[in-house]
């Protein structure tokens, strides 16, 4: 356990089921003792990408163009778990909810919870964790990078955040995107909030 209160950043994004899954990923999250959800982003519908990038799916070979859209978005929590922690708690939820890590990665899948940024003593990243599933030395999850739907809603949660490890403005990062790839669900939103976040 970390004191005092961490927080972070989690990608959020389902394309089976995508409306009763994102709440039951958020509902499960909330419920978890030493977990508390501060932030729900705008959730975005957005179409099934083919591979790295911002890529519509019928732009990668082998893929059938049907696959279903995703709803994505990020949440903000404050929490007393260390990295490790959280990790194990984001892989069981993504369990719970019927996630298979297998095969291919772009996919359908039920949830995909992603660690985006860690930062100890409740500060706005400055000291950010990247999980030990990938030792490659990242200290930012490297969709912030590339997707636009993850770093369009984390700039909403988090518009002063500077990016590790060279402390880059996440605005001037989103500013390069001309959208985020997909069509904003303010009604579901709305909901979540509501249910989710305190007044």
């Amino acid at each position: 356990m970390n004191d005092p209160l961490a927080r972070a950043y989690l990608a959020v994004g389902s394309s089976i089921r995508p409306e009763s899954n994102v709440v039951a990923a958020v509902e499960l999250l909330a419920g978890t003792p030493g977990i508390t959800v501060t932030g729900i982003s705008t959730l975005y519908r957005t179409p099934a990408l083919a591979g790295p990038g911002d890529a519509p799916l019928e732009a990668e070979p082998g893929h059938e163009p049907g696959d279903p859209d995703f709803l994505n978005g990020v949440l903000e929590i404050q929490t007393e778990l260390s990295p490790v922690e959280l990790l194990e708690v984001l892989r069981r939820v993504e369990t719970d909810l019927g996630r298979v890590r297998e095969g291919d990665p772009y996919a359908p899948r039920t949830m995909d919870l992603d660690l985006l940024l860690y930062a100890s003593g409740g500060g706005e990243a400055s000291q950010p964790y990247w999980s030990p599933v990938r030792p490659d030395g990242s200290c930012v999850h490297p969709e912030v990078w590339t997707r636009s739907f993850v770093a369009i809603p984390l700039l909403e949660l988090a518009p002063q955040l500077s990016l590790p490890p060279h402390g880059n403005p996440l605005k001037t990062l989103a500013e390069r995107f001309p959208h985020p790839w997909g069509t904003p669900e303010a009604g579901l939103t709305r909901t979540l909030r509501s249910r989710f976040l305190q007044s």
